[in-house]
């Protein structure tokens, strides 16, 4: 793994608390230095800046953000702009989500392209339950059967849930995940897994 670019922060051993990528996304567990250059080296490769913002870790896996997708965009020729709004929840049923929590279109525009490419970002109820359940399965296997009372058990879920994005503030999540979803239409770059990787 090349760390030229970097070596007074590895091989010093200085911390990489300065990093904004420190924690996992997904799981919020502190990444390792060793874990943290290679995310450098990762974006690198995309003409991507992790120092930036760009991309972080996401359930272990390296992923781009929505500054990411926008940096590559704007980097683009044919790239004029997007624009995005918010579904009214009468058409939920009809974009096929009757139980979202929230829906928003995003429209990328490009030049001598008749019409948007557009992509829906969604969060939905289930996708949320899902979440706490298995939060408070991980609660559970953490501190072991009775070992404290099942309200301390709420409490700790609900802490952790509180620092998800998904849980935190369901909308934000749902937009963000229609800019990244169109851009990634509109440009598509990065490793062929970035279709289909975990949404945050």
């Amino acid at each position: 793994m090349s760390q030229s670019y970097l070596p007074e922060l590895v091989e010093k051993g200085k911390p990489m608390a300065m990093f904004p990528g420190k924690q996992d996304a997904g799981t919020r567990k502190f990444i390792t230095k060793d874990a943290a250059v290679f995310l450098i080296n990762w974006a690198k490769q995309y003409g991507l800046d992790a120092w930036s913002g760009h991309v972080c870790y996401m359930y272990e896996q390296p992923y781009i953000e929505e500054k990411g997708v926008l940096y590559h965009a704007n980097h683009q020729k044919a790239y004029r702009g997007y624009s995005i709004s918010p579904v009214p929840q009468s058409q939920y049923a009809d974009l096929g989500y009757p139980n979202a929590l929230a829906i928003w279109e995003c429209n990328v525009y490009l030049k001598d392209r008749e019409g948007a490419i557009t992509e829906w970002g969604v969060v939905e109820e289930a996708e949320i339950e899902k979440l706490k359940r298995q939060v408070e399965a991980s609660v559970r296997k953490e501190h072991g059967t009775g070992t404290i009372d099942e309200t301390t058990i709420q409490n700790i879920v609900a802490d952790k849930l509180s620092y998800l994005p998904l849980c935190r503030a369901p909308s934000t999540m749902a937009r963000t995940r229609a800019i990244r979803r169109a851009h990634l239409k509109a440009f598509p770059f990065g490793p062929p897994e970035v279709e289909n990787e975990p949404e945050p």
